[in-house]
């Protein structure tokens, strides 16, 4: 499972054109990140965590999702169920806990998540992720993020000049992803 989580830290929160800002280096002041990214937060700023912010529709969560099985059809079947059963065994479980929120309730806590960061504390996971557990929903997915992404950037562009018609720009990044969101 992974729970999107705002976080903001004091950064410097600009770049420019063409550059690439990391929140983890200190080049951006908030992002948008999963509880495996947890891991690459140090102690170099202090940081607030927060769950997602109510948007238009009302407040939400989103919840990734992965999954491990073993195929029927598999040539060594009995040794991935092996492999899949000590995975998943409550102590691996605990140890894969500290890059994705556990599916075992028991593993599920602030103080449980807390205790493989170094950064966040139990309070902090627990109302960011724990408690928005319940109601998340998990969002589908376009097969062509990257084109998406590529277009999008390139139509953005336009907007790092001063008088930039933001209307227009906006309405240019639409043009240029509708043909790839209606595929």
């Amino acid at each position: 499972m992974q729970i999107p989580l705002a976080v903001g830290h004091p950064g410097p929160g600009r770049a420019g054109p063409g550059t690439t800002a990391d929140f983890f280096a200190g080049d951006a002041a908030f992002t948008v990140a999963q509880v495996s990214r947890a891991s690459l937060l140090t102690d170099k700023f202090k940081y607030a965590l927060y769950p997602l912010p109510a948007g238009p529709a009302g407040k939400y969560s989103v919840i990734g999702q992965a999954g491990v099985g073993v195929l029927t059809a598999s040539k060594h079947k009995t040794q991935a169920t092996d492999f899949l059963a000590y995975m998943t065994n409550p102590a691996n479980s605990a140890k894969l806990a500290q890059f994705f929120p556990p599916p075992r309730k028991s593993l599920l806590t602030g103080a449980k998540l807390a205790a493989d960061n170094k950064v966040l504390t139990a309070a902090q996971l627990q109302q960011a992720v724990v408690d928005q557990l319940p109601n998340a929903v998990t969002l589908p997915n376009h097969t062509s993020p990257a084109e998406i992404a590529q277009k999008g950037k390139t139509a953005l562009d336009a907007m790092w000049k001063a008088d930039a018609d933001i209307p227009a720009v906006l309405k240019s990044v639409c043009s240029a992803i509708e043909p790839i969101l209606a595929k």
